[in-house]
């Protein structure tokens, strides 16, 4: 056989998806760093290392640090105030009980169907889905594991979650994050136009949301820090895949005595206004992928995006 040439990424066609999914995994969190913010209690940041060495094939150099997601752990009394809010909103529970238990992970039939997936048209867009909810979870556990945060049921006994209670912390919501990482990938792929789908994407995220403070399993701010995480970790994700020419750091911070937005008795129809899911900083989405790509998260995007040309007509 003809030996390729080496790092080219377009011999990535051959392998079998699951070799494809720890190449791309392995590259994207290759920089991925958390680390404590100085002087700044109960505060914590994922960022990028990006090493720079002193010369070429040197493994000396200096490291360059950019922050993706910043997130303040909330005091205490936050997650108590919002025990009456919950109470609340398990009333919602007999509606949603159905909805609730088949959100469960994956949310995959959630988004195939908002979306009209289907698994032989697009098999590389599931393929990069599955990259950035493995990104979502890996972060968000890595967040819940430095925050440590009780569940609401170590609260209150009387709340009786609809499920089990996970055998991990609550802030942020791995839920939330995943929605939200998701519905920003599926928008991207669709052009970032801020049409019926966009917002049937970003509806269907705070939905998912709500549902896992309806089911007595986080707090309000649990999937508020995790929606930040969601969508701070998409722009970084498609920064790498080429698709955005940087991403927007965001920060997580609740004071103590405030009462924002999400302190209210009922669930709003989304936990942004749509425009804010879209930074007006990040990079216009690449239309056209040329050959050949820099690196194998690249690769995999681009043969995602070829999927979605039918949407462009």
């Amino acid at each position: 056989p003809k030996m390729p040439t080496c790092a080219d990424f377009d011999q990535m066609e051959k392998w079998e998806p699951i070799v494809r999914f720890y190449v791309c995994l392995s590259e994207v969190l290759s920089d991925l760093q958390l680390a404590v913010v100085p002087k700044v209690s109960d505060t914590f940041a994922l960022q990028q290392c990006v090493h720079t060495p002193s010369s070429a094939g040197s493994l000396d150099g200096s490291y360059l640090s950019k922050p993706i997601v910043t997130i303040t752990r909330p005091h205490q009394g936050v997650f108590g105030k919002q025990l009456r809010l919950m109470q609340a909103w398990a009333e919602l529970r007999e509606d949603r009980a159905t909805e609730v238990i088949s959100e469960m992970p994956p949310q995959v039939p959630f988004w195939s169907a908002t979306c009209n997936l289907q698994p032989s048209r697009h098999r590389h867009t599931f393929e990069f889905i599955n990259l950035a909810l493995a990104l979502a979870a890996i972060s968000a556990f890595r967040f819940k594991q430095v925050f440590a945060c009780p569940r609401p049921a170590a609260y209150w006994a009387g709340l009786q979650p609809m499920l089990p209670t996970p055998e991990h912390s609550a802030l942020p919501s791995g839920h939330a994050t995943e929605a939200f990482m998701a519905a920003r990938v599926l928008s991207a792929l669709n052009g970032n136009r801020e049409g019926k789908l966009f917002e049937a994407l970003m509806t269907q995220a705070s939905r998912v949301a709500i549902n896992r403070t309806v089911a007595g399993l986080h707090f309000p701010v649990d999937s508020l820090a995790g929606q930040k995480l969601g969508n701070s970790l998409a722009e970084f994700l498609l920064t790498q895949a080429g698709a955005y020419s940087t991403w927007d750091e965001r920060k997580f911070f609740v004071k103590p005595n405030t009462n924002p937005d999400y302190l209210q008795r009922r669930p709003k129809k989304s936990y942004e206004a749509s425009t804010k899911h879209l930074q007006s900083t990040a990079a216009d989405q690449l239309k056209v992928c040329t050959p050949p790509a820099a690196s194998a998260i690249q690769w995999l995007w681009c043969k995602a995006l070829g999927e979605w040309q039918d949407y462009e007509k």
